[in-house]
């Protein structure tokens, strides 16, 4: 069902949205390029709630940074959390565990859906596409410009 879901998905994209899509696969999610090495935009469509967690579902667009200067992306574009969020038009979720095995972290937003519900359907690939065409709008600029070695600068400056 999740490749009949992300199937159904690229080809609505196609159609409406100038954000390309990558080959369907029977995963939850599906990601889409942001015009740099170490991020992404993802499509989530889970069966698992993040919010309650518990069954029950959820669809989820978000931003993931995942290389070794991940944690110091997220504390930069975290500085620039109001504008964001105002630009964006919505609180965001920014998750950035402590280091773990994963480097990775992430900013986004979800709504509590099932994709299972294939009536469901049109009303989420819609709000995915609006979703994902915001976050590309205000982070892919941002993201091109993030340079570690600024926050290194300011972490060195005397006090």
């Amino acid at each position: 069902m999740q490749l009949e879901f992300w199937t159904a998905f690229k080809k609505y994209m196609e159609e409406t949205s100038k954000i390309r899509c990558q080959k369907p696969a029977p995963q939850h999610w599906m990601n889409h390029s942001i015009g740099r090495a170490g991020f992404w935009l993802a499509s989530i469509a889970s069966t698992w709630n993040s919010e309650t967690h518990k069954l029950g579902g959820e669809i989820r667009v978000e931003l993931g940074m995942g290389d070794d200067n991940a944690k110091k992306y997220f504390a930069m574009l975290e500085a620039e959390r109001r504008e964001i969020e105002r630009e964006i038009g919505q609180p965001l979720i920014w998750h950035n565990p402590p280091e773990t095995k994963t480097r990775t972290s992430k900013i986004y937003v979800r709504q509590s859906s099932s994709f299972l519900d294939r009536s469901e359907w049109p009303r989420q690939h819609e709000w995915l596409r609006e979703n994902l065409e915001k976050f590309y709008r205000v982070f892919a600029p941002r993201v091109k410009q993030l340079d570690a070695s600024d926050i290194e600068a300011s972490q060195n400056q005397p006090v």
